[in-house]
């Protein structure tokens, strides 16, 4: 099972729905009951991505103290 974006055709609504890629067509809308619907792809972007050196860029020292 996945989640997938979907929006509705008939009503625009957009939604999400956790389902097998199998049953997806199967799938209703929640506001208006069509299975007449397209899937949306977002981006997934949840934080900095890291390399996980938890260290960043430090310019060279230039003597000071």
């Amino acid at each position: 099972m996945a989640f997938f974006d979907l929006r509705c055709r008939d009503c625009q609504k957009e939604f999400t729905e956790m389902v097998s890629f199998s049953k997806l067509s199967e799938v209703k809308c929640p506001d208006c009951g069509s299975t007449n619907h397209e899937r949306v792809y977002k981006a997934n972007i949840k934080g900095p991505i890291s390399s996980g050196s938890g260290g960043g860029y430090a310019p060279p020292s230039r003597g000071f103290t």
